[in-house]
């Protein structure tokens, strides 16, 4: 059982762009401008999150920012992802499948923010450098997981995303918290 990140384990990470806005007294409409901008290039992990944060700082105008940080504190955690996952965690393997930007799975662990179990698989697009919908990520993910893909189910929140896994013959759940 793969699982996506954003929109399943968490939501609310678009708080980030108020929070940013209020801090550097930018719009909170430019920051996000700036987020969509650049969100693919450093998910694909063609962008180090470093950069990222550079650039943002210098279009704000401020010293520095840090986009993890941000993150890290406006994201809400869902609580029904959580109690289903440690369930499915005792009878399938489970691994997650996200586009995320570097390092903010570990930070997620580390503040128990996603749950701290043995995930047999982590698909990080930042790290294999694809994003979902694109074909790859779920070829990388089916190969690291070692089943057909009639034999995995992926719980997303997004349609595309789904459409694109159901495509390679993956059993699929679309997430609506």
């Amino acid at each position: 059982v793969y699982f996506d990140v954003n929109g399943v384990f968490v939501r609310f990470y678009q708080r980030a762009f108020t929070d940013i806005a209020h801090d550097t007294g930018a719009s909170a409409d430019t920051v996000e401008a700036l987020f969509w901008h650049y969100n693919d290039v450093v998910c694909r992990g063609e962008m180090p999150l470093s950069e990222f944060d550079t650039i943002l700082a210098k279009r704000l105008r401020v010293e520095k920012i840090s986009w993890a940080e941000y993150y890290l504190k406006n994201v809400e955690v869902i609580d029904q992802s959580r109690e289903l996952v440690n369930w499915a965690s005792q009878y399938y393997p489970v691994g997650l499948l996200t586009n995320i930007m570097p390092g903010l799975v570990s930070g997620m662990i580390q503040n128990d923010i996603l749950p701290n179990i043995a995930y047999s698989s982590i698909i990080d697009s930042s790290a294999v450098g694809a994003i979902k919908p694109e074909i790859d990520i779920y070829e990388i993910a089916q190969a690291r997981a070692g089943y057909s893909g009639g034999e995995i189910l992926f719980i997303d929140d997004d349609r595309a995303n789904l459409m694109a896994a159901e495509k390679l013959g993956w059993k699929v759940l679309w997430f609506d918290d």
